[in-house]
């Protein structure tokens, strides 16, 4: 029996990533939203989340274009350096309003 259990529960055959997510609490009440995220070196000015007056989501669509751009380019093969030479190219900005890419800011 421990040999099925063993067996059901052992992920030592999955690849694991070598990355954390950071730590995020979410509280709400009737009128707001707060989020408390254990992210060092990351400025509150680079979560930014646009409500419309309803409380719904709005979405930036210039950041959004760059974020899509990112993702496809990746999916597909390029890596972070060349997606970072094409964004430079393009003059889109980082999260930071720099032009200037590079693979780290990615």
């Amino acid at each position: 029996m421990s040999k099925l259990f063993g067996d059901f529960f052992d992920d030592g055959w999955m690849p694991r990533m070598d990355s954390t997510a950071p730590a995020v609490n979410v509280k709400e009440n009737e009128k707001v939203y707060e989020m408390e995220i254990a992210a060092p070196g990351l400025k509150k000015e680079f979560c930014r989340i646009n409500l419309d007056e309803e409380g719904n989501l709005v979405v930036n669509e210039e950041e959004a274009l760059t974020v899509r751009l990112i993702f496809f380019m990746y999916l597909y093969g390029y890596s972070t350096t060349a997606i970072a030479e094409l964004l430079t190219k393009l003059e889109r900005r980082t999260k930071r309003g720099n032009t200037r890419w590079s693979a780290g800011s990615v």
